[in-house]
């Protein structure tokens, strides 16, 4: 309760930085930098309501197909024209999350296990850094090779300590905030809180959450209520039955299944047929040219799929049998892991 009682305290402390509305509305009144359209009215709104709440912590509701990423491209526009190039840093769950991130808005961004990490070696390099000055005092008046190399440490130990602090007035936008667990993210917040940072939590609490101790994402925006800036208007559809469809779904509205067996959009039948029809699908656009992807609801099945697939890419000379078997235990391993 302590760690839930502290994110909520953090997420109503208004004491946060904040961008003028004249950098706002430089950025909603013209195309966006990286890309050739404005922000529409649902994602402008968000963007205000973020970057000028002077909240220590905010989050940002965005159901798929939304325009999340936009969104959050409009907010680093405003707050490096409030704080600078380099005022915003990106953080995701996993590496390679994180390099999306980072090739998307252009913006440094890691892991979080891994700047938690670093962060724990503050203490360490602090105290190092004291060691260091206590000797320095002790050979002030020597000019021996060891004492010019005692002066150089100082210097490497205070660049290793700036790599890590974290700066007053920067924008920490963690994504897929959802998935993160709720004692990582009570560390990342009062540490940003106590930095004068922001942080960002942007997902959607329709998604999976985090299968650590989560539901902290969830909790925040239950707090704020109406206050919480939601993007609305799904993009990711062109026809207007499947944008309502997708928003029905999202929140367990079974009625939304109705309009996909109206459009076509379900199959009937036995285990094995649908199997069957899934693979074949799937084979057909492979041979096309195009990319594809098999979605299965258990390992089992998983395997099946993946086994026959691996079957007539070694009947087609495409692999090798010996590079099947290496195939298929690594999956094997893979499965075990999940």
């Amino acid at each position: 309760m302590d760690t839930e009682s502290r994110l909520l305290e953090c997420g109503r402390d208004e004491s946060g930085p904040s961008a003028k509305i004249s950098n706002l509305v430089e950025v909603t009144e013209r195309n966006l930098d990286s890309r050739n359209f404005r922000l529409s009215f649902d994602q402008a709104l968000a963007v205000e309501k973020i970057a000028t709440s002077k909240r220590a912590v905010d989050v940002l509701v965005g159901p798929a197909g939304t325009g999340k990423s936009t969104t959050m491209a409009g907010l680093l526009s405003v707050w490096e024209n409030e704080y600078g190039k380099g005022s915003v840093i990106g953080l995701a769950l996993s590496s390679a999350a994180a390099e999306v991130l980072a090739v998307e808005f252009g913006i440094e961004t890691e892991n979080t296990a891994k700047v938690l990490a670093e962060w724990h070696k503050l203490p360490t390099l602090f105290s190092k850094r004291e060691k260091i000055i206590a000797n320095l005092h002790r050979h002030s008046f020597s000019k021996s090779l060891g004492a010019n190399k005692l002066h150089s440490k100082p210097r490497d130990v205070d660049r290793q300590i700036d790599e890590r602090l974290l700066k007053p007035g920067q924008l920490i936008i963690i994504d897929e905030a959802t998935l993160a667990g709720t004692f990582a993210l009570d560390e990342l917040v009062s540490a940003a809180k106590n930095a004068g940072e922001k942080i960002l939590l942007a997902g959607d609490w329709a998604q999976l959450s985090s299968v650590e101790a989560g539901g902290a994402f969830s909790l925040l925006v239950k707090d704020r209520g109406d206050l919480v800036p939601v993007l609305s208007d799904v993009r990711r559809f062109e026809s207007r039955w499947e944008r309502t469809a997708s928003t029905q779904l999202r929140i367990g509205d079974s009625t939304s299944m109705d309009a996909y067996e109206l459009q076509g959009r379900i199959t009937e039948g036995s285990r094995d047929e649908l199997v069957d029809l899934i693979y074949k699908a799937w084979k057909s656009d492979r041979d096309s040219g195009k990319s594809s992807l098999r979605i299965a609801g258990d390992s089992f099945t998983v395997r099946e799929l993946n086994q026959r697939a691996r079957a007539d890419q070694v009947k087609a000379g495409l692999v090798r049998e010996k590079d099947s078997h290496l195939q298929a235990a690594l999956l094997q391993e893979s499965e075990m892991k999940l």
